[in-house]
């Protein structure tokens, strides 16, 4: 290194012609040519590490220049502490964020390796000596517990990392938590957590009768998000209030009580999410439901899914959630709606008018049931992941299941549907599934009044419901020739009708008789003349029927269906692509 340096030296100071006149002057033989060549390679090694450091030097000056290096370091750390929390989840041996950060520049490096908010995730996927290394760069601040085991990983190498986090309890700001979590697991985790905001449980056990298990809660900060999957705590702690977000699922037998949970939203102005799906239907809850009105301004997603009858008609009944764009209602039942009108409309119509197209549809929901929804097109679905990775999506779904006896709930469900969508504002299209549900007169019901208003495509599951629904149609389009124009109460049946998809494998041709006498009423019969069928004469816009028809097909029988209408100002297509099939249930 001695004469590394002393070559530099004499090569910056000017003497490099000196040096390399040394070489050529001395004897000239093969030993010493060697080594001066050696002495010539390490000369340039060592200027070329030289040239590196001051490289280094000179862009470290350059990035002092950068407009993100000019902000004051507790914002400069603000913005790194967001990128890293949001992917401290992750299923690498190490944290792979922080390490792509540190390769940005020294600076950043310092700056991760000197602030302990920066070393707070632990996970069980992480090496140990990666563990133990955290721990010691955070020695005292909060940290963020991510128990998400791979399956093949032992339950001794689990309950070894439990063993080691457990002992900062303390410390705990965040548990995520998707195992099996049985007694032995609860009795680990039975420690002072004064400090945990975020609670996500998810218990993979299998569904069972037994009691969901209980997460000790001691005393403590109030929480931020409680999200439970076959999971209970003490409803009645005072920490849980001013949530953010409150997702429960799979719970049996420890619901909160109607009155606890109504303490709990009204406690927790803040709350963006609320999630109740498929909760035990056997819980025993006090019967009678709190009156006081509930605010929730920040409310942007409500999902309840086979909850019990009482908490649902406390959520219709108080819940007042202005800003909600994502609205998931199952299983309600039809009384809902004559008891709580107004709450069911203002929950619903903000995402509706937000939405370009809305669908209805009539499905069996069991033997002696239907199902009636009216959805947005596209369909919300609910999230699977952990609340705090939810990018919010809007629209609205809303299912009642209709026993078959009960026509009273059917017209009162469709009427309710119709008044969602009044003429004066209506949407680019609606679309009218049904299926054959064997309901008393479910296909009249739903078409004479949906019919009225901005139904535009319909999807035909069965060949018993195409066959109905297409006579039916005939006979109502064939009333309305015969009769007087002006009689009010003969409209004809779905006017803003263009499309009907013809969503049935088996059999199909069976229903082309009356198919044939829809279309004939619909655009009009084939003209008899030679011209092509581009030209033959089409209904008056005063008959109130729509001439530019499609008619959807599956695959099998697409080519039966153009040979059947073929002559007719019909469009087919096929409908085996989902993008057409339009509205998926």
């Amino acid at each position: 290194m001695c004469s590394e340096t002393s070559d530099l030296d004499n090569f910056f100071t000017g003497k490099a012609k000196e040096t390399f006149q040394y070489y050529w002057d001395a004897t000239r033989s093969q030993v010493s040519l060697d080594e001066k060549l050696t002495a010539l390679e390490e000369c340039q090694v060592a200027m070329m590490k030289a040239f590196d450091l001051e490289a280094v030097e000179l862009r470290r000056m350059r990035n002092t220049w950068a407009r993100l290096h000019r902000l004051p370091m507790e914002i400069f750390i603000t913005i790194l502490l967001q990128v890293v929390e949001d992917h401290d989840e992750n299923t690498d041996d190490e944290p792979t964020q922080l390490h792509n950060l540190a390769r940005v520049c020294s600076h950043w490096r310092a700056v991760l390796l000197n602030y302990s908010e920066f070393w707070k995730a632990l996970s069980p996927l992480f090496e140990p000596h990666f563990q133990r290394w955290t721990l010691e760069r955070n020695p005292n601040g909060l940290l963020r517990i991510y128990y998400i085991p791979q399956l093949s990983m032992l339950r001794g190498v689990r309950i070894e990392f439990l063993d080691l986090v457990v002992r900062h309890g303390g410390r705990w700001q965040r548990l995520v938590f998707q195992d099996t979590f049985d007694e032995e697991i609860c009795k680990l985790l039975r420690q002072e957590m004064p400090r945990l905001t975020d609670i996500f449980i998810n218990n993979t056990m299998d569904d069972s009768p037994l009691p969901s298990p209980e997460l000790f809660l001691s005393e403590g900060v109030t929480l931020r998000y409680l999200s439970l999957a076959n999971a209970t705590v003490r409803w009645d702690s005072v920490r849980i209030q001013n949530l953010r977000a409150l997702e429960l699922g799979r719970i049996t037998q420890c619901l909160p009580s109607v009155h606890q949970l109504h303490a709990i939203l009204s406690s927790s102005p803040q709350l963006w999410c609320l999630m109740l799906l498929d909760l035990s239907m056997e819980s025993a809850l006090d019967g009678e439901s709190p009156r006081g009105e509930i605010h929730l301004p920040c409310l942007t997603m409500l999902a309840v899914r086979s909850i019990p009858d009482p908490i649902t008609q406390m959520i219709l009944s108080t819940v007042n959630a202005p800003a909600c764009n994502f609205v998931i209602l199952s299983n309600l039942q039809p009384r809902y709606i004559r008891n709580f009108p107004s709450k069911l409309e203002a929950l619903t119509r903000p995402s509706l008018q937000n939405r370009a197209s809305m669908g209805c549809s009539v499905t069996t929901s069991s033997p002696n049931s239907a199902a009636i929804t009216l959805s947005s097109i596209p369909v919300p679905e609910i999230p699977s992941g952990w609340l705090y990775h939810i990018t919010e999506p809007t629209g609205v779904e809303v299912t009642f299941n209709v026993p078959n006896s009960d026509e009273g709930g059917i017209k009162d469900v469709i009427n309710w549907i119709a008044s969602l969508v009044p003429i004066s504002q209506l949407p680019e299209e609606l679309v009218l599934a049904l299926d054959d549900c064997d309901l008393p007169g479910q296909l009249v019901l739903c078409s004479s009044r949906l019919g009225q208003i901005a139904v535009t495509k319909l999807r035909l599951f069965t060949l018993e419901t195409i066959t109905k629904l297409l006579q039916w149609l005939n006979n109502c389009q064939t009333r309305v020739k015969d009769r007087d124009r002006t009689d009010d109460d003969e409209r004809p049946c779905f006017p803003l009708l263009d499309t009907v998809y013809l969503d049935c494998g088996d059999f199909i041709n069976l229903a082309f008789p009356a198919l044939l006498k829809f279309i004939e009423l619909r655009v009009g019969p084939v003209g008899e003349s030679d011209s092509p069928p581009s030209q033959v004469a089409k209904p008056s816009s005063s008959n109130n029927v729509n001439p530019q028809f499609t008619i959807g097909a599956p695959d099998l029988w697409l080519r039966e269906v153009k040979e059947c209408l073929e002559g007719y100002p019909v469009d087919v297509v096929e409908i085996s692509d989902p993008m057409q099939r339009l509205f998926e249930y």
